[in-house]
C-alpha cells in the first residue's frame, strides 16, 4: 500500500485525518479534534485526609501537560476509591493550577437554592455533600468525576485532585483499586 493523496499530489500534514466531503464532495485532509492524552495510575498504602480547607489530597498523584495551544479544551477525569464511615461527610474536586500558579475548580457546584462556578468552589465551604454517611454503619465506594478546563495559555500546567471534609476523616486505598486520573486535549472550546 502506497501513500493516499487527495486532489493530485496532497498527503495532508503530520497528524491530519481524511474527513469526508460528503455524498458527492471530494474528501480532504482536517486537523484531529483530540490533540494529547495522557493518564496517571497511582497506587500506594492506605491514606486519610480531614481537613476542613480545600487542599490537595496527594502530591503524587498528578499529571503535567502543556497546551498545544490557548481556547483548547482539557478534560480530566479521576477515579477514586474510599471509605465513608457514619457521620462524616466531604467532597473532591479535580483541579487545574492553569499555566499560572491559581488553582481553579474544574467543575461548578449546585446547591439546594444557587449555584457556584468553577472559580468560587475553592474559595467557598463547597460540595462538603458530596459525599454523606448519615445511616449508620461504614461503606467503602468508588468516585468518578470529570472536569473541564478551556486554556488561557501555553505553560506547562498541572491537574490534581484536591479534597475537603466537613466532618470526619476519609480514607483511601482501604483495600479497593487504585487511583486513576486521565486528562484529553482537544482542539478548540469543544463545551456547550
Amino acid at each position: 500500500v502506497g501513500q493516499f493523496g487527495i486532489g493530485g499530489a496532497t498527503y495532508g500534514s503530520s497528524g491530519q485525518v481524511l474527513t469526508s466531503g460528503g455524498a458527492s464532495a471530494a474528501p480532504s485532509w482536517a486537523n484531529a479534534p483530540l490533540v494529547a492524552y495522557k493518564a496517571k495510575h497511582f497506587r500506594r498504602d492506605r491514606y486519610s485526609y480531614a481537613g476542613s480547607s480545600w487542599a490537595e489530597i496527594e502530591t503524587n498523584f498528578r499529571i503535567s501537560h502543556t497546551p498545544a495551544a490557548v481556547g483548547n479544551t482539557i478534560i480530566a477525569m479521576v477515579q477514586i476509591y474510599s471509605s465513608v464511615a457514619d457521620g462524616t461527610y466531604g467532597g473532591w474536586t479535580i483541579v487545574t493550577d492553569q499555566g499560572s500558579g491559581s488553582d481553579e475548580s474544574m467543575i461548578g457546584e449546585m446547591t439546594s437554592s444557587s449555584t457556584r462556578s468553577r472559580a468560587d468552589v475553592l474559595g467557598n465551604s463547597s460540595m462538603t455533600e458530596m459525599i454523606r454517611s448519615s445511616a449508620g454503619g461504614n461503606i467503602w465506594m468508588g468516585h468518578h468525576m470529570m472536569g473541564f478546563h478551556v486554556t488561557e495559555n501555553t505553560n506547562a500546567q498541572t491537574y490534581k485532585l484536591f479534597g475537603r471534609m466537613g466532618s470526619g476523616t476519609r480514607y483511601i486505598g482501604d483495600n479497593q483499586p487504585a487511583q486513576f486520573m486521565q486528562i484529553w486535549e482537544y482542539r478548540g472550546n469543544v463545551m456547550q
